[in-house]
This record gives C-alpha cells, sequence and structure tokens, in this order.
C-alpha cells in the first residue's frame, strides 16, 4: 500500500510503500528528521513524531488510484 503524510507546517507529502501501517509509520519516522532539518531548521523536532504521523497518514490502496483513506478516521476522499 501507498503511504501519505502531509507535513503540518509546509503540507509538504512524504510518501512510502509499505506492507501494513506500523511499517509505514517506521519508514515515514526514518524520513520526517531529515525533512525537518532541511525544511524547518528553527523548529524543534514535535515531541511524539510518531504518534502524529500515525493519526495524519493516509494510506492509498493498489489499484485505487484517486482515492486515500484518512487513517484516523476512515473516510475514503478524491485526490
Amino acid at each position: 500500500m501507498h503511504y501519505v503524510f502531509n507535513c503540518p507546517t509546509c503540507a509538504m507529502p512524504l510518501e512510502t510503500e509499505a506492507e501494513n501501517d506500523d511499517q509505514a509509520v517506521a519508514m515515514l519516522m526514518e524520513k520526517f528528521p531529515s525533512h525537518m532539518s532541511e525544511a524547518h531548521p528553527d523548529q524543534p523536532m514535535p515531541e511524539n513524531p510518531g504518534e502524529m504521523i500515525r493519526s495524519q497518514m493516509m494510506k492509498k490502496e493498489d489499484g485505487t488510484e484517486g482515492q486515500t483513506e484518512e487513517m484516523d478516521g476512515g473516510t475514503a476522499t478524491e485526490g
């Protein structure tokens, strides 16, 4: 599945492919610190970035082009 997390500060999407939600959070956590240091060097890292990513990431299942499922509410939106 394809997962997307939009930075809450600048809305830049961080994307990854993962087998499940836990793997996606781990992979996005690897990308997030470098994004913060490059795009927002004056801002501190959030206290619980993993929880923030998990609550705000969206996933797109293979073969559902144009649809994204929000993780926290489970609603599908056209994208």
